[in-house]
């Protein structure tokens, strides 16, 4: 991990999300726009992702 950043807190790392099925109504795998699929994001970030997660929730 790079100094200065932390594992992002909307894919844990992986880079992926898994869109529900019932919102996609089939299996479907999206890229984390939060972290562009790097799977870290700089310290700091991890407040106002929490905030857009719950949003989204």
């Amino acid at each position: 991990m790079k100094s200065g950043y932390i594992i992002c807190t909307r894919c844990k790392g992986n880079g992926f999300l898994r869109v529900p099925y019932k919102a996609a109504r089939e299996e479907v795998t999206v890229k984390c726009d939060l972290c562009d699929s790097q799977g870290e994001i700089p310290e700091g970030l991890e407040e106002e992702a929490t905030e857009e997660t719950e949003s989204i929730q």
